[in-house]
């Protein structure tokens, strides 16, 4: 016992506040120098400085957790209490310093071992992490702030099942964190729409943490992540961008208790106080320059603006990575009855309307991209063609889109011969309405076929072929102008004149046959060195690998390409009518009014700048969603009206 305390410990138990003294469970500090205790017998207190207490709400509870939302120049603190009875989280506000309790979060299915907050600042919510026995990680919205109301609203699960849990969260870097009692510390993304990556960040031998269990876990701001263990006077302090954990060995009497201790950092000091069930027995302050390894988050996506999505289609029909790439087709005559086509990477094609119901789907076999030109003649009709890369065939599959009924026709398929299908797009010559299929495989092969369309079949001639340096994906061409754009994944973007490679190459405009044998035989006659795909921009601290979907938003005034910048889930925008200029970069945010989670870990996109009516009069982006979540479901893609994006860019750059 520290011997200076024992007077103030008599006051407190027998004299000031008798309930005090009874058994104490947690407790947190808050940023207004308030205390927030909670017991099993004596419920929830606010209290002071001096321990007087402010506000009480009667119940049984094990563990609390605060967070403070600056919200119209006010702090409004907003508590959540672990309730032993009920198996919930009671949701508290406090308003002119009294507990008003907003919301019960229920489990039914599992034991509650603990909980913690995280504000998500780009979509102005607070969510809580749930730590269930037996039962993945589930993560909840509880309080939207810009609506200022509460709700209950499943966001995702993930996929981890600890024992004997404990979790906080770094909120402003993003970060999830728990522990195990027995094993360590685990750090997650705590961003639903980015991705999970899973890290053991500490850890200690198994004996040592047999000896020494850690019982709880807090977050500090701008100072780090601090450990407690049991029967330890060690405080192990886990910094952002350290090469290891940094100990802070804090010399009392006796160890921490299990149970009893909370944290909080003012004045550039962290302040560490320990509670056992009776009385206050230690508290150390350790100044910031005392820390090693201060560091600090270069934070350059900080001018990056976000969109919200519209609307959502239906989730495809398999589970995990199987959503892919879209293409839209027009409907000039009713601009609202236009067609979003889908890929799904492990069954076929989704066609869906613009409100993102499924019209159609086609089982097709392994698509992975999709590309569409409108305005075929054949016969007394108009038609338009889709093709997509068909992955267990390594083929081109062909589909007519008939535009008085809406309806797609599977047509056929061409073999192409490359090892492994990958990205595909269509060119139609401006000059003659010559219409070109650029295939590539994962080696870096592309194949150029000129494609003939027929009322019930399509043939496809060989017209060229040539190699990148790497795995490249997504690839679309400006018919206008007659340039291929060619994203390779870890790389970047390229270019290729496809009007002069044509022309330099129209020797190999055979049958396909006929083509095919004469490369087998010969591969040097195939490429032109003269006409090679030249680099244009190169991935870096904005546009990020993987490079995937490409799109062109076209207009009388407007040259622009749409890049997915999958490594930071992010959309950059060039201007192509000259040279490449980046314009700037932008996210996709959850749509919290109408339940649309934001868009992540995209693969493919198209835009169209044709207005589809009242909801896109600029235009409209569809992303593949990687992540489908509120709650979590199969992947889909979202929808964005484009002039969203124009008055963006317009505010911001």
């Amino acid at each position: 016992m520290e011997r200076k305390y024992w007077f103030l410990n008599f006051l407190l138990c027998f004299i000031l506040l008798p309930s005090y003294c009874l058994a104490i469970e947690d407790m947190v500090a808050v940023k207004q120098k308030k205390w927030l205790i909670i017991s099993d017998k004596e419920g929830l207190k606010l209290t002071d400085q001096a321990n007087q207490v402010i506000s009480y709400y009667p119940g049984s509870y094990k563990q609390v957790d605060a967070y403070i939302i600056n919200d119209d120049a006010n702090e409004n603190l907003f508590i959540g209490a672990l309730n032993s009875l009920t198996n919930g989280i009671d949701f508290f506000e406090v308003k002119n310093n009294q507990l008003i309790r907003l919301i019960t979060i229920s489990e039914l299915n599992s034991a509650l071992e603990g909980f913690c907050f995280y504000y998500n600042q780009s979509l102005a919510t607070l969510d809580v992490f749930l730590l269930k026995d037996q039962e993945p990680v589930e993560q909840k919205t509880v309080y939207r702030s810009y609506l200022k109301s509460v709700v209950n609203q499943s966001v995702r699960t993930i996929p981890f099942v600890g024992k004997d849990s404990r979790c906080s969260v770094n909120s402003n870097g993003q970060v999830l964190y728990i522990a195990e009692e027995n094993i360590g510390v685990w750090q997650f993304n705590a961003n639903a729409e980015t991705p999970l990556k899973k890290s053991l960040v500490w850890y200690s031998s198994e004996a040592q943490l047999e000896k020494y269990p850690i019982k709880k876990i807090e977050f500090v701001d701008s100072i780090g992540l601090v450990i407690f263990q049991e029967n330890r006077n060690v405080l192990t302090l886990l910094q952002d961008k350290a090469s290891k954990p940094i100990s802070i060995f804090i010399p009392f009497e006796q160890p921490i208790d299990e149970n009893f201790t909370a944290r909080f950092s003012y004045n550039n000091r962290l302040t560490i106080h320990s509670y056992d069930e009776e009385r206050l027995v230690f508290s150390k302050t350790v100044s910031k320059k005392q820390l090693a390894n201060e560091s600090t988050v270069n934070n350059l996506e900080s001018n990056f603006f976000t969109v919200e999505p519209t609307a959502e289609t239906t989730p495809v029909v398999n589970w995990g990575d199987a959503a892919d790439d879209p293409a839209v087709w027009v409907n000039h005559k009713n601009p609202q009855k236009s067609l979003i086509l889908g890929t799904n990477k492990k069954s076929g094609l989704s066609i869906y309307n613009l409100d993102g119901s499924e019209q159609q789907y086609i089982a097709a076999g392994r698509l992975n991209n999709v590309d569409i030109r409108q305005g075929l003649e054949l016969g007394n009709k108009s038609y338009a063609v889709a093709v997509a890369s068909e992955r267990n065939q390594n083929a081109m599959a062909f589909f007519l889109i008939d535009e008085q009924t809406r309806q797609t026709t599977l047509i056929n398929t061409v073999v192409t011969g490359l090892d492994d299908v990958y990205g595909i797009c269509l060119y139609r010559q401006s000059q003659d309405e010559q219409l070109y299929a650029i295939i590539n495989d994962k080696q870096g092969k592309f194949n150029i076929y000129h494609i003939a369309v027929y009322p019930t079949s399509v043939e496809a001639r060989l017209a060229g072929q040539f190699s990148v340096i790497d795995q490249p994906e997504g690839c679309v061409a400006d018919d206008r102008r007659g340039i291929l754009y060619i994203g390779i994944e870890d790389h970047g973007i390229w270019s290729l004149d496809i009007n002069a490679y044509l022309r330099e190459n129209e020797s190999l405009q055979q049958s396909f046959l006929e083509q095919q044998n004469q490369l087998q035989q010969d591969t040097k006659n195939q490429l032109n060195p003269n006409v090679i795909p030249q680099k244009l921009f190169a991935v870096n601290e904005l546009v990020k690998a993987d490079i995937e979907g490409l799109a062109l938003y076209q207009t009388a005034n407007h040259n622009w390409l749409i890049v997915s910048s999958q490594g930071n889930d992010s959309y950059a925008i060039f201007d192509v009518n000259e040279t490449m200029k980046y314009l700037g970069s932008f996210k996709i945010v959850a749509n919290l009014k109408q339940e649309i989670d934001g868009a992540s870990e995209t693969d493919g996109l198209e835009t169209v700048s044709f207005s589809l009516g009242e909801k896109y009069p600029d235009g409209l982006l569809v992303v593949q969603d990687g992540r489908n979540v509120m709650p979590m479901e199969r992947q889909n893609f979202k929808l964005v009206s484009f002039k969203v994006i124009l008055n963006n860019l317009k505010k911001k750059y």
